[in-house]
């Protein structure tokens, strides 16, 4: 799905490569309703025609397909859509794609589990069947696929299908609201616990619903042991299993560094060498110390090499009342090295590390980031490998935007400001916000490409833009390429590449 991922279908909200995904995960759950539909009419017909009690067959038989609707949706949402899960590196496909799945299929899940739910309801509410003997004989109470007399002779444990139906629906309802995007930002612990708790419940309460649905979990469940054992077990650490003391530094402006050391000559000799002095590889971690569940991506600002470990660059939150900003991971974290150029040593769980689904940056002759807060991690580490790569024709623009002037003055930051000051083809700047309002990507798109920004008109090349920080941001900038895409493709029809440098745009965002 990675060569359709890039194109354009519906503005930046969808690519093609997501519309045929939605398309799929539509035509997998409403597909075999050729099959169902007709075989619930049946067995719904050979317990009520006899009744003429057409209502409760047609209310019935919406319910079963509903409830095969919601099976088929909870088995494709078990599926791990994490930045490292075996189904987006199998596939190459784009974090931000598989979330747009999981949150397609939850959506799709929650109206298939309330339309089975009020159907059934519609049906046990109708008051057609009191007192006619017939009729309460022929679908037992709390779970109609049984007669009365069936369910007598089995325990109690067979006629609690509604109950257990209302369990599973209680935390759907949960995570659904909790997921939210303003409560998702502004209460992030409340989503995480209630995302783990209520996902469990709902994955019991369902199988015992019916039981069925395990079959359905079980592939899904199969992919969650096979990440969770390369979490586990693998990488430059070996996995979240082994802890590693990393150096935790307060490093003003409400950030944070995070510093592993180098592998020693023993483990490097030993260990099958991994190609970490890659750009743009994340990491997942854990410190025990704040929280033993939680785990969070990060992508590293600077790579590790013979001589020291990957180094992370942390900003703690902010936009919240200071009660509860206190209960955030980062302040947690933070709160271990108070005053600014505090330092301790710290153990960290690490996992990764992980590379990104795209590899434009390598034969690009323009790479663009255009970042806002902790984006710029990813970004310094790309402008360290770019330079590292001594690439002579190429050209690197890096725009950070941030709120105040004072993170300009992180150590990672200055180096690379004093390296441009000697390197024309290296271009780093700064774009404040409090003082100069919002970026406008656009133009940053257009000084960046356009003919008379490079070193010669018919050094036409690959474009490639990287961009990660809010979503505000990545959104623009999306729009921003999306233009220029627009605009190149139209000046290659006429044959006339117009004052565009670039032969061909392609771009990367950090979901």
């Amino acid at each position: 799905m990675q060569p359709l991922a890039g194109v354009p279908l519906v503005g930046s909200c969808l690519t093609l490569g997501e519309a045929l995904m939605c398309i799929w995960i539509l035509i997998m759950t409403l597909g075999p309703t050729i099959y169902w539909f007709p075989t619930h009419w049946d067995f719904w017909g050979l317990r009520t025609d006899h009744l003429s009690w057409l209502s409760a067959k047609i209310q019935l038989t919406i319910t079963g397909v509903t409830g095969h609707y919601a099976d088929v949706l909870l088995g494709l949402l078990i599926i791990p859509v994490s930045r490292n899960s075996l189904v987006g590196q199998a596939f190459s496909v784009h974090h931000g794609t598989l979330l747009l799945a999981h949150r397609l299929i939850y959506y799709l899940f929650s109206i298939a589990v309330a339309a089975h739910g009020i159907t059934y309801i519609v049906y046990a509410t109708d008051g057609s069947s009191e007192g006619d003997k017939a009729k309460e004989e022929a679908l037992a109470t709390g779970n109609p696929t049984m007669t009365l007399s069936e369910s007598k002779q089995r325990s109690s444990w067979f006629v609690q299908t509604t109950y257990t139906g209302i369990a599973a629906f209680l935390p759907i309802l949960a995570v659904l609201v909790t997921s939210l995007p303003y409560i998702r930002r502004q209460h992030y612990n409340l989503f995480y616990y209630t995302h783990v708790i209520c996902g469990i419940i709902i994955f019991v309460a369902s199988c015992i619903h019916a039981s069925t649905d395990f079959y359905l979990l079980l592939p899904g469940l199969l992919l969650w042991i096979g990440d969770w054992l390369r979490r586990a077990f693998f990488g430059e650490t070996n996995g979240l299993s082994s802890k590693t003391v990393a150096t935790l530094e307060n490093i003003g402006g409400s950030w944070i560094r995070i510093s592993l050391p180098a592998k020693s000559s023993a483990e490097q000799m030993t260990e099958k060498p991994v190609p970490t002095c890659e750009p743009l590889l994340y990491y997942y971690l854990n410190a025990p110390a704040v929280s033993r569940f939680q785990v969070h991506a990060f992508t590293a600002a600077v790579s590790a090499s013979a001589s020291h470990g990957p180094r992370f660059l942390l900003q703690r939150v902010s936009g919240k009342p200071q009660k509860r900003l206190d209960k955030e991971w980062t302040w947690k974290l933070g709160a271990l090295v108070p005053n600014v150029q505090d330092s301790r040593d710290l153990e960290i769980r690490l996992e990764g590390p992980y590379r990104i689904n795209d590899t434009g940056y390598i034969n690009a002759s323009h790479i663009l980031c255009v970042v806002g807060g902790t984006g710029v991690t990813g970004a310094l580490s790309l402008a360290r490998w770019w330079l590292d790569a001594g690439s002579v024709n190429g050209r690197f623009t890096l725009i950070w935007t941030l709120r105040t002037r004072e993170s300009l003055e992180m150590k990672e930051w200055t180096d690379l400001t004093d390296i441009a000051t000697n390197n024309s083809s290296l271009e780093i700047r700064s774009h404040i916000s409090s003082e100069n309002g919002r970026l406008d990507t656009a133009l940053i798109l257009r000084e960046a490409f356009r003919v008379d920004n490079v070193m010669a008109a018919n050094a036409r090349g690959d474009g490639w833009v990287y961009s990660a920080g809010p979503d505000a941001l990545t959104k623009a900038t999306e729009r921003s390429c999306i233009g220029v895409r627009k605009d190149l493709m139209r000046s290659r029809k006429s044959g006339d590449q117009g004052t565009w440098a670039l032969k061909n745009l392609s771009w990367y965002f950090e979901a």
